[in-house]
């Protein structure tokens, strides 16, 4: 295997980009944008990964539902929020092609979900914890919006 070899993990079927190898470790750029590391034992090329029915049909309705739960999110959270995860968005792909070349994706081309995690990596608050906030309907959301940009705007002073 070598950087820019597209793989997937065995474990879960994860797909992910070789961005660098060292040694027996791979660092992999995930479909959702996120960097992980990974053993090579632990990966396996893209053109050798044989999925079953079984999980094709998971992974989809997985992914849906993931989607449509992250889209009621991204519905009422404020501009502001949203342009967080936009900015750590342009912030990372920026990298990305510096490192790697070729263009990065833009955030209107980015799923519900995907913007999530952006949102969750630039607020400091994991995904779960903004659906479990919008799923209580007691004004939750709202909080945890005004905490992300408290943390935010500290962040930018130093």
């Amino acid at each position: 295997m070598k950087a820019g070899d597209e793989v997937r993990v065995r474990k879960n079927g994860d797909a992910g980009i070789i961005g660098e190898i060292d040694g027996n470790v791979a660092y992999l750029d995930m479909d959702n944008g996120v960097e992980i590391t990974m053993i090579l034992d632990d990966l396996i090329l893209e053109s050798d990964y044989q999925p079953t029915d079984a999980e094709n049909r998971a992974t989809e309705e997985d992914n849906a539902a993931k989607c449509a739960s992250s889209q009621k999110v991204l519905d009422v959270l404020y501009e502001s929020i949203i342009n967080m995860g936009q900015i750590f968005h342009r912030n990372a792909m920026a990298a990305v092609v510096v490192a790697f070349g070729g263009s990065g994706n833009d955030w209107e081309s980015l799923n519900a979900y995907q913007k999530m995690n952006f949102i969750s990596i630039a607020s400091g608050f994991p995904l779960d914890e903004w659906t479990k906030a919008f799923e209580k309907n007691d004004g939750s959301i709202g909080k945890l919006q005004l905490a992300a940009l408290a943390m935010f705007a500290e962040q930018m002073k130093e």
